[in-house]
């Protein structure tokens, strides 16, 4: 064929196609014509593998984590309580994001937060992130394309490019424009997450914290059980290093600055005891956890402290005798039923309270003699002093008294307005009235003993000698009125406390005031066998009632009162109730002591809407058998002690 001639080459072409033909006409088909083969192309990828949503371990560097369980149900309640407006989906989600991104949030699944710290001591940096649900994972994706970039990370992750705003002015370059290279507001990713919500948005402080509270925030924190509406626990390992190194100076701090202040070194110690003995109970804490539920009748509050050591007295004192718990004592009962603050306590140990005491008497020996007082007279006031304070288990309830006219003049328009203070003073300090278990010898035998060393010429030429006409307190004895109706055996003291017997500038033409009276302070000790009660106030009258309805069987009592009723119902080592007027009375009384001149009327608290006597119930006691020990302490306030709160904030200003 490679030497055919051309003549042979088509004779043999003309041969093919005959036999060609013989073929078809032989019955054969010809074969159909063949489609062009289809370009061959790459394989399409394979989807990625499902994330890993598989429980993480704690950070260790968390301190503070919580969840709010269903934001949009504790709006509405809080709503409810104030009337004011509630955040929304669109509020929440630009909190959560430090911007606008418009109603992504799902305000019916749980939001978890997470702090931790990284470093100690002087390098110790915090670390904060939040986690929230996204109502339509595929919808907030496209919204959030049109105006941000979504980088894929690692295990579904989608980093939210360019959403967060710089936190601080300096964060600005010299030209004023904003440093690309500053850290955001946040740093934000959408993460898949386990649970009920596929994909949260997660926004952390730095990208630090998202790196480090981003998967546990996702993957373990939604496996949590949810407790209550409101919960947040406390991790304090982390803190635990730091808290070592810096004790000592925490302490000489805290000694400095509220010691310095007495300008006593006795102060500087008892300053120095209490900011030890702080900083030890933080060492001592190992945890603890908070649980608020809330609802249309109130909240409830329930806080548990874990304490590893009781290197501190706090830890001691909050952990000691969880056998003493139980029902309220019957001497509770029997206080009287106006008391707008009244608690129990089951007694501490003697040596519990000796090193506190002998700092405060040592600080009041030391302002004696700094006042000029000889030690041999200081002595038997500090000793009196010393025996006043009782470890026993006690009662105790106090509460307002209305104030009463002075003397020739009306109580707006007294013509004395020194005089008229006198008494507002009087008033202001209401009634108290308490129970020891413990006889009376002890106290009577004190208040007999300081009753006379207040009237040494030392004391009394000490006081002239310092501040010229101002005399010193005096304390003694007087008869107990038989109008009181109080048993026999009952004791009588009367403390006047002396203002300068400077008299008032003459008015032309009329006689020079009188003197003013000094403060009088009326106190009654009564004993009851191995009990001993006590009462104490400005109006002689108003504390002797109060203390005779406590000692009789009948009559208005705490027993009568339905609001105290969950206190007969728990178990607790010490408990009570306080109200907003209570509160508006013992600011008020703070503000006098320390010659302020704004002062908290309790006028205030009767234009409450519940004229601030809603009682808020606490009690907390040390739980029996747990390691490590744990202390339960428990608050429940009513809707109208929150009205009442939220009125007298408004009145002031707002939120």
């Amino acid at each position: 064929m490679r030497h055919a001639s051309p003549v042979a080459r088509v004779c043999i072409a003309v041969s093919a196609a005959s036999a060609a033909v013989l073929v078809a006409s032989c019955g054969g088909e010809a074969p159909p014509p063949q489609a062009p083969a289809p370009a061959t192309s790459a394989a399409a990828p394979p989807p990625p593998p499902p994330p890993d949503l598989s429980e993480v371990p704690v950070p260790p560097g968390l301190v503070v984590s919580g969840r709010l369980a269903k934001p949009s149900a504790l709006f509405a309640t809080l709503h409810g309580w104030t009337k004011l407006p509630m955040p929304q989906s669109d509020q929440v989600t630009e909190i959560v994001a430090s911007e606008a991104i418009g109603p992504v949030v799902d305000l019916d699944q749980p939001i978890d937060f997470a702090l931790g710290v990284t470093g100690s001591g002087a390098r110790m940096k915090d670390v904060r992130a939040v986690s929230a649900a996204v109502k339509d994972p595929d919808k907030v994706k496209a919204a959030l394309t049109e105006r941000y970039k979504l980088v894929p990370g690692d295990n579904g992750v989608l980093l939210i490019q360019g959403l967060g705003r710089p936190t601080h002015d300096d964060d600005a370059d010299d030209d004023g424009k904003p440093d690309p290279g500053a850290d955001a507001a946040r740093v934000c990713e959408l993460a898949p997450a386990f649970g009920d919500a596929p994909l949260r948005l997660v926004c952390a402080w730095s990208s630090r914290a998202l790196a480090d509270l981003g998967p546990w925030l996702t993957r373990s924190a939604p496996r949590a059980p949810t407790r209550s509406d409101v919960q947040i626990d406390l991790r304090m390992d982390p803190l635990q290093e730091t808290i070592r190194e810096r004790k000592r100076l925490v302490a000489m701090i805290f000694g400095s600055v509220v010691g310095d202040r007495m300008g006593l070194s006795g102060g500087r110690d008892l300053a120095l005891a209490l900011g030890t003995d702080l900083t030890d109970f933080a060492t001592d804490l190992s945890g603890a956890s908070l649980d608020l539920v809330v609802g249309d009748a109130g909240l409830q509050a329930k806080l548990l402290l874990r304490l590893s050591d009781t290197t501190s007295a706090i830890a001691r004192l909050a952990t000691a005798h969880p056998e003493r718990g139980g029902q309220a004592p019957a001497a509770f009962w029997q206080l009287p039923g106006d008391a707008e603050l009244a608690f129990f306590g089951r007694g501490v140990d003697e040596a519990e309270i000796a090193k506190g005491r002998d700092l405060v008497l040592r600080l009041v020996d030391e302002a004696l003699t700094d006042e000029g007082v000889k030690a041999a007279d200081a002595r038997p006031v500090v000793d009196a002093l010393g025996k006043l304070a009782s470890p026993a288990p006690m009662v105790y309830a106090s509460g307002s008294v209305a104030p009463v006219a002075p003397e020739g003049g009306g109580a707006a328009g007294a013509a004395d307005p020194a005089e008229a203070k006198r008494a507002a003073a009087e008033a202001m300090m209401g009634w108290r009235v308490a129970e020891l278990d413990e006889p009376s010898t002890r106290l009577a035998a004190a208040l007999k003993s300081l009753s006379k060393s207040l009237e040494s010429p030392s004391i009394a030429a000490a006081y002239r000698s310092k501040h010229k006409d101002l005399l010193p307190p005096d304390l003694r004895a007087v008869p107990v009125p038989k109008s009181a109706g109080l048993p026999a055996g009952a004791l009588h003291y009367v403390l006047d406390i002396r203002s300068p017997t400077g008299k008032l500038a003459k008015p032309p033409g009329k006689k020079p005031a009188p003197p003013v009276r000094p403060l009088r302070v009326h106190l009654f000790v009564v004993p009851d066998g191995t009990r001993t009660w006590l009462a104490l106030g400005g109006e002689e009258g108003a504390v002797a009632a109060h203390l005779a309805l406590a000692l009789g069987q009948t009559g208005d009592k705490l027993a009568t009162r339905a609001d105290l009723a969950p206190l007969k119902e728990r178990a607790v080592g010490s408990g009570g109730f306080f109200t907003a007027r209570s509160v508006t009375r013992a600011s008020r009384q703070v503000a006098a002591l320390l010659g302020s001149g704004r002062q908290t009327s309790v006028d205030e608290a009767s234009q409450m809407p519940h004229k601030g006597l809603a009682p808020i119930l606490f009690g907390s006691t040390a739980l029996a058998g747990t390691t490590p020990a744990t202390v339960e302490a428990h608050v429940q306030v009513p809707r109208d002690a929150i009205e009442d709160v939220v009125w007298t904030i408004l009145q002031h200003g707002g939120f």
